[in-house]
């Protein structure tokens, strides 16, 4: 069953509302270069079989919006990057909390800095897989990636604590590992490296891992050293991040580039991938990385073993799809995601 929701401009933002997990809820941010924007909560509700979306609360936002992330230890923390001040051409990120229909600024991570905005602006916000206390919040900035402490109760603040400087590795993408909290991922064009924040060093890389700009990257969170990644050649690889060398398995997901692939945080085989051909596909996945056995021999796991087949193919969309997400509410319904 699907359900449509319509916003007054066109978006690209959209995530799921991570600390509420008794309802469905997702985030969605619009992106107007000259009108007002606006972030959405809304709600995905199924009632005698009939699916429909509702919404919650429409928020005022200054600026467009590029990104939206949520706080996973409260519902109503939310993150989204935007465009910075107006003497400043990069995109700064803010912490919000929802009040009483209304959005309440906690504190702004800047995008300008003395390498000039487009150097410094903010690219991704990352809140902690494992829920630290105090809260962690990494600001992937274009050159720099930040660590702030932050604290996301009635009252909102955020202190940097560390930076790591990526050096000639910009960063266009990232993902925090859930199976090892020290350990991120960043992408520049067509390589992936990856980081250790609490070192702050380089732990390895991929280079030419895909033949063009990757555009997303995953990690399982059930399977660990399983990593999955997509971009503007059409492929969606998997990796174990054991063993660089090659992927363990690359399939062509569209017909055209691919922003987005989506790993199940509860059922990995089930996977979703949307781009540029305004489709979003549902795919069954059986990936996993090499056993000690085969590490010893040296031996790479069977392609046959190794399997990604479409399940279906939405075509609801009339343009590109940017925005995809699973539903963090698995206890609600695992099914329901959104793009």
């Amino acid at each position: 069953m699907t359900a449509v929701y319509g916003l007054p401009h066109c978006a690209r933002a959209l995530c799921t509302q991570d600390g509420e997990k008794e309802r469905i809820r997702f985030f969605a941010g619009t992106c107007s270069l000259r009108d007002d924007n606006e972030l959405h909560l809304v709600e995905a509700k199924v009632e005698d079989n009939i699916s429909s979306l509702d919404c919650i609360y429409i928020f005022s936002h200054p600026n467009e919006i590029w990104s939206i992330s949520s706080c996973p230890s409260n519902s109503k923390i939310v993150g989204t990057i935007h465009k910075g001040t107006e003497s400043s051409a990069g995109r700064a990120a803010t912490i919000w909390r929802m009040e009483d229909g209304t959005l309440e600024s906690g504190f702004t991570i800047a995008g300008d800095g003395e390498g000039g905005a487009r150097k410094q602006e903010v690219r991704k916000l990352l809140w902690d897989p494992a829920n630290s206390k105090p809260e962690l919040l990494l600001a992937l900035h274009r050159d720099a990636v930040g660590v702030w402490d932050t604290e996301v109760g009635s009252n909102v603040g955020g202190k940097l604590t560390a930076k790591l400087d990526l050096g000639m590795n910009e960063c266009a993408e990232g993902a925090w590992n859930p199976h090892f909290g020290d350990e991120i991922a960043t992408t520049y064009y067509r390589n992936v490296y990856f980081w250790d924040i609490r070192t702050m060093k380089e732990k390895g890389s991929i280079p030419g891992a895909h033949a063009m700009s990757i555009r997303n990257l995953c990690f399982n969170n059930n399977k660990p050293y399983v990593l999955s990644t997509c971009g503007d050649d059409s492929l969606v690889k998997f990796w174990d991040y054991r063993h660089l060398q090659k992927p363990l398995c690359h399939y062509q997901a569209h017909h055209h580039w691919i922003w987005n692939v989506r790993l199940h945080s509860c059922l990995d085989q089930l996977v979703l991938t949307s781009g540029t051909d305004g489709h979003v596909k549902l795919w069954n996945v059986n990936v996993s990385p090499m056993s000690s056995g085969q590490e010893r021999r040296g031996k790479e796991p069977a392609r046959s073993q190794q399997h990604m087949n479409l399940v279906k193919t939405y075509e609801d969309h009339e343009d590109s799809v940017y925005g995809l997400c699973w539903t963090s509410s698995t206890d609600v319904d695992t099914w329901t995601f959104a793009s």
